[in-house]
C-alpha cells in the first residue's frame, strides 16, 4: 500500500506515525504469542490438578481484568471480552472435567484425545482472530480505494457515475478521555422536522439549537420549550439518521447535505480540527468544541480527535466475502507447505501443544487486532510454537529455520512495496 502511494506523490503521502507500530509489531507479535504460549503449556502440562485449576482460575481473572481495561480505555469492542473469555473458560472447564472424570482412569492415549477435541475449539479461535486480523487489512484497502472513487464521483470526474455496489459512506466519531480517563465515542445521529434540528446522544434526543433534553428514553421532557415537538416519538426517532461524511483534502463534508462539517487547519503550529459554525447540524457537537469551533483538548477531554470509519451498513458486502474467500483459497492452494514448517519444522507440535500454541495466538490476535494494530497472524503463530516448544528445552526448537522466517519478516515490507511501485509504473504505463 505504502509503496504504490509513494510512487504516486511521494514519501510525503505516508503516514509514518501508523507505519511504524506496524513495523514494531512485526517483532514485538511473535514475542507475546511466544509469552502467552509459554505461560499456557507450562500450566496445561502440570500434573497437580489443584493447582492447574488455580492457574487457571488466575488466568482467567487476569484476562477478564485486562479486557475490561481495553474497553474502558483503548476502545475494544465489548464483544471481545465475551469471546476471549468464553474461549478460555470452555478450555478450562475440559480440563478440570477430563480430570474429574477420569481420574484414576486417566491414560495418556484418552489425554491425547481430548486435546485433539480441543484443538477443534482452539484452531477455530485462532481462525476468527486469522479473519479478524488479516482480511481487516485487505479490507481496508479495498474501502480506501471506494472512498477515492467515490469522492471523485462527488467531483464529476468519473463518467457515468458511481455504480450503487461501489458507493460508501463514512460514520463519523468523537473519541474522546471521560474524567476518568476511560475513552468514550460519541456517534452522533441527526434529523430536523420543521425547521428544528436535533440530535441524539446515547439514550437523550437533544435541541441542537437551545441543547434543551427534547426526549430521554422516549420519555418527553414536559419542561422542554418546543412542546409541539413532544407529541410523536416515532416521528422523531424516525427521523433521525447515521451521520455520515466524506472528506477532501483537509476537509470532511456532510454526505447527506454536502456541507463543511470540519477543516483541518493550524492552530499554535499544531493542526486541529474545527467546527463549521454555519453547519445546519453544527449544534450536535456543542460539548465537543471549544467557543472558536476547535475540537476540545484540555483535561477532561486531552485524547479527543475526530475519527472515521466505513459505515458498515453501506460497505458493499462483497468487499469482505471477496476478502475471505481469497484467504480461504490462498490457503488451501499454498497452505500445506506452511503448515508442513510450522508443525514440524520449528518443533514437534503434539495435539497438547497445538492446543497452547493456537489459544495463545488467538488471545494475541484478538488483541492487538483491536486496538488497531495490523499484526501479522504468521508471525503471532510462529511465536507460539516457539513458546511452547521452548517449555521442552531450548534446543528442541529449531534455530535455524526460525532465523530463516525472521529474515523473510524483514524483507516483507521493503520487497512488497518495491514490487507495488513497480506495478504502479507498468499500469501508468497504459493510462
Amino acid at each position: 500500500f505504502a509503496g504504490a502511494a509513494v510512487a504516486h506523490a511521494g514519501f510525503d503521502v505516508v503516514n509514518m506515525k501508523e507505519v511504524l507500530p506496524v513495523i514494531l509489531f512485526i517483532f514485538l507479535a511473535p514475542f507475546i504469542g511466544g509469552i502467552i504460549a509459554f505461560v499456557i503449556a507450562l500450566i496445561t502440562i502440570s500434573r497437580n490438578i489443584w493447582w492447574k485449576t488455580f492457574m487457571l482460575g488466575l488466568m482467567f481473572i487476569g484476562v477478564m481484568f485486562l479486557m475490561d481495561y481495553l474497553i474502558d480505555y483503548k476502545d475494544v469492542k465489548p464483544v471481545m471480552k465475551y469471546i476471549v473469555l468464553t474461549m478460555l473458560g470452555v478450555t478450562g472447564l475440559t480440563y478440570v472435567g477430563y480430570y474429574v472424570f477420569y481420574n484414576k482412569r486417566h491414560t495418556s492415549t484418552r489425554e491425547s484425545n481430548m486435546y485433539k477435541k480441543l484443538q477443534l475449539l482452539s484452531s477455530a479461535a485462532f481462525s476468527l482472530g486469522h479473519g479478524g486480523a488479516d482480511s481487516q487489512k485487505v479490507m481496508g484497502i479495498m474501502c480506501a480505494a471506494c472512498i477515492v472513487f467515490a469522492n471523485a464521483d462527488r467531483k464529476g470526474q468519473v463518467e457515468g457515475g458511481v455504480p450503487d455496489y461501489l458507493k460508501v459512506s463514512e460514520e463519523l466519531r468523537i473519541v474522546y478521555e471521560n474524567g476518568e480517563g476511560k475513552v468514550k465515542k460519541f456517534k452522533p445521529k441527526v434529523g430536523i422536522i420543521d425547521s428544528v434540528a436535533f440530535y441524539a446522544d446515547g439514550d437523550d434526543i437533544i435541541d441542537m439549537k437551545t441543547q434543551e433534553v427534547m426526549f430521554t428514553e422516549e420519555v418527553p421532557n414536559k419542561e422542554y420549550a418546543n412542546q409541539a415537538m413532544l407529541g410523536d416519538f416515532g416521528k422523531v426517532d424516525d427521523a433521525l439518521e447515521k451521520f455520515t461524511v466524506y472528506t477532501n483534502g483537509d476537509s470532511t463534508f456532510h454526505d447527506g447535505t454536502n456541507q463543511l462539517v470540519f477543516v483541518k487547519t493550524k492552530v499554535d503550529g499544531k493542526k486541529h480540527q474545527v467546527l463549521n459554525a454555519d453547519y445546519v447540524y453544527a449544534g450536535a457537537f456543542k460539548n465537543y468544541v471549544t467557543e472558536d469551533g476547535t475540537l476540545l483538548e484540555n483535561d477532561k477531554m486531552s485524547a479527543t480527535k475526530l475519527e472515521t470509519k466505513v459505515n458498515s451498513e453501506t460497505m458493499p458486502g462483497w468487499i469482505a466475502f471477496s476478502c475471505y474467500l481469497a484467504i480461504g483459497l490462498g490457503t488451501l492452494m499454498g497452505g500445506s507447505k506452511i503448515i508442513k514448517t510450522m508443525g514440524t519444522k520449528i518443533t514437534k507440535v503434539t495435539p497438547l501443544e497445538g492446543v497452547c500454541a493456537e489459544t495463545a495466538g488467538a488471545l494475541t490476535l484478538f488483541t492487538v487486532s483491536n486496538l488497531g494494530i495490523p499484526v501479522s497472524t504468521t508471525h503471532t503463530i510462529t511465536g507460539s510454537i516457539i513458546g511452547v516448544g521452548a517449555t521442552k528445552r531450548l534446543s528442541a526448537v529449531r534455530w535455524g529455520v526460525t532465523i530463516s522466517l525472521l529474515w523473510a519478516w524483514i524483507l516483507t515490507i521493503p520487497v512488497s512495496g518495491l514490487i507495488a511501485a513497480g506495478v504502479y509504473y507498468v499500469i501508468t504505463l497504459f493510462k
